[in-house]
């Protein structure tokens, strides 16, 4: 099984891995699950930790703090 890959009966880590599938980076919430659990390419414990600013036709994505 690849890298985050996970079947739909799993509703926490599907979603994480369809992101994947499509080439898209993943941030994941450690609010109920271990950020080794999820799989995520960041995990922050919580939004107040992610910044997207968007200016000029970019969006950047920043976390001020991993778990």
């Amino acid at each position: 099984m690849q890298r985050g890959y996970y079947g739909p009966k799993d509703p926490v880590r599907a979603p994480l891995g369809a992101a994947r599938r499509t080439g898209m980076r993943t941030v994941a919430l450690t609010t109920a699950h271990t950020a080794a659990g999820l799989g995520a390419d960041v995990a922050v414990r919580d939004l107040p930790a992610v910044s997207v600013p968007v200016g000029g036709g970019d969006i950047a994505v920043s976390t001020g703090g991993r778990d």
